[in-house]
């Protein structure tokens, strides 16, 4: 699902994937038995690291515009961010506790 996410997310704008994908991924999310909360965290980090990628990354053609660099070179220099980001992922993945600590704490545990 988080696959589908991000390569949607390099197609597709951000705005139109939560409204598209959330009514039809939330539904299978909590049938699973994952927080919903949680879900949220990594479906926002995954279709917005898509669309700071190449191939169609509408971020990625936004900011090359306004500093007026190439696609490539922009890609280049932002692969170690890119790999950060994915080590973020990794870790949100896995430790669900992390990501629900704050809203736990705040509300207390659903």
């Amino acid at each position: 699902m988080l696959g589908f996410l991000f390569i949607s997310g390099m197609f597709v704008d951000s705005n139109v994937n939560f409204l598209l994908l959330t009514p039809i991924f939330l539904p299978m999310v909590t049938k699973v038995g994952m927080d919903p909360v949680h879900f949220g965290v990594l479906m926002a980090t995954m279709v917005t690291l898509g669309v700071m990628t190449p191939p169609i990354g509408s971020a990625l053609y936004t900011v090359c515009g306004i500093i007026k660099c190439p696609p490539e070179e922009y890609t280049k220099e932002a692969l170690p961010f890119l790999l950060a980001v994915f080590l973020e992922l990794i870790i949100l993945t896995f430790l669900p506790g992390l990501v629900l600590w704050i809203p736990n704490m705040i509300f207390g545990p659903m």
